[in-house]
C-alpha cells in the first residue's frame, strides 16, 4: 500500500513540530553560557578523556603512572592582579593540583593568587574531607592575616537583609543585624554593600516570653528576586544571646539558595567543627558571593 505524498509531507511536518515542541522550544541558544557551565563542561570532558600513563620521573629517569600533572605557574601571570574567577581552567585538575599550586603561591609570595586558587579548590572541585579543611583553614589565614594587599573587585553588588518582626523583638535583632551586615562585608572581602531593612509591626506576639521573626535577604530594588523566607523565634529577655542563632539562620538561607542555582560545589552543612562566623568567611568564596549577589539583581 501506497502512502500519498500530502499525507507523507503533513507526517514530517508533524514530527518536526512535535520534536521542536518537547525538546528545544524553552532553550536559548543565543546567551552565553556563564562561567561555572564553562567549568562544568570542562570537568566532564576531563574526566572522560584517560589521564596520559607513563610519565617519567624527572629523577629517575622511569615512567611512572601519574594522574595529576606538576602546577605550572607562569611569571607573567603574577604580574597581573587576580580576578575572582581566577583558575577556573585549572580546576580541571582536580583538587591536588590546585593545592600544590595555592601552596606554591603561598611560599612564593603571591597571597592574593593563593587566595584565588584555594577558592577554586571549595567551589570547583570534588574535594576529600581533608582537602576541604585545608582549603577552608588556608582561606581563614589569609583572610585574617595581613598578607594581603592586592585584591581587587569591580564595584561592590548590594543587597539587603531584610526582617519582619514585633517591634521588640526588632530592637533586639536590628544591633545583630547590623553587625552581621558588616561581618559578610569583610567575609567577601568588598565584593557586598550590605544593607538591613527591618519591617516592625504595631504589635508584639510573645508567646511564653518568645517572639517569632522572618529572615530573608533580596537585592535593592523593590521587586528584586530574593532567597527564601526563614522563621526564627526570638527570646524577648535582653541579655541572652542571639548574634549565633541568627548568624546560623543566614548561612543556613545562603546555602540553600546557592546550592538550588547548582552552579558550583554545594556548600556543606553546619557541623560543629566551625563557628557561624567562620562558616561565612570560610565556606563562601569570593566568586560565589558574587554570584549570589547577581542571582538577587532585578533583570532588565
Amino acid at each position: 500500500m501506497r502512502i500519498s505524498l500530502p499525507i507523507c509531507i503533513a507526517s514530517a511536518l508533524a514530527v518536526l513540530l512535535l520534536s521542536w515542541w518537547l525538546c528545544t522550544r524553552s532553550r536559548d541558544f543565543m546567551e552565553a553560557p556563564t562561567a561555572a557551565e564553562l567549568q562544568r563542561i570542562r570537568v566532564a570532558a576531563a574526566q572522560a578523556i584517560p589521564a596520559p600513563q607513563g610519565m617519567r620521573n624527572a629523577l629517575s629517569g622511569k615512567p611512572e603512572d601519574q594522574s595529576t600533572p606538576i602546577p605550572v605557574i607562569l611569571p607573567e601571570s603574577l604580574k597581573k592582579a587576580p580576578r575572582l574567577d581566577d583558575y577556573l581552567e585549572e580546576a580541571r585538575h582536580g583538587a591536588d593540583y590546585l593545592i600544590e599550586m595555592a601552596s606554591l603561591l603561598e611560599a612564593g609570595g603571591h597571597p592574593e593568587r593563593a587566595l584565588a586558587c584555594w577558592e577554586r579548590v571549595l567551589d570547583s572541585c570534588i574535594t576529600s574531607p581533608d582537602q576541604a579543611r585545608r582549603a577552608a583553614s588556608s582561606i581563614l589565614k589569609l583572610k585574617r592575616g595581613d598578607a594581603l594587599n592586592d585584591v581587587t573587585h569591580p564595584t561592590p553588588v548590594e543587597i539587603l537583609i531584610h526582617c519582619g518582626s514585633g517591634p521588640t523583638a526588632a530592637q533586639l535583632l536590628e544591633p545583630i543585624l547590623m553587625e552581621l551586615s558588616k561581618h559578610l562585608e569583610r567575609a567577601s572581602l568588598g565584593v557586598l554593600e550590605v544593607g538591613v531593612k527591618i519591617s516592625a509591626g504595631t504589635d508584639d506576639l510573645i508567646d511564653n516570653g518568645q517572639s517569632p521573626a522572618a529572615l530573608w535577604i533580596s537585592g535593592t530594588a523593590d521587586d528584586a528576586p530574593s532567597t527564601d523566607v526563614a522563621s526564627i523565634i526570638v527570646p524577648v529577655e535582653p541579655g541572652l544571646a542571639l548574634s549565633k542563632p541568627v548568624e546560623l539562620e543566614i548561612y543556613r538561607t545562603i546555602r540553600r539558595h546557592l546550592n538550588q542555582m547548582d552552579d558550583f560545589q554545594p556548600l556543606p552543612k553546619i557541623s560543629g567543627q566551625y563557628s557561624p562566623d567562620k562558616l561565612l568567611e570560610s565556606q563562601i568564596t569570593r566568586m560565589v558571593w558574587m554570584e549570589f549577589a547577581k542571582s538577587l539583581q532585578k533583570q532588565p
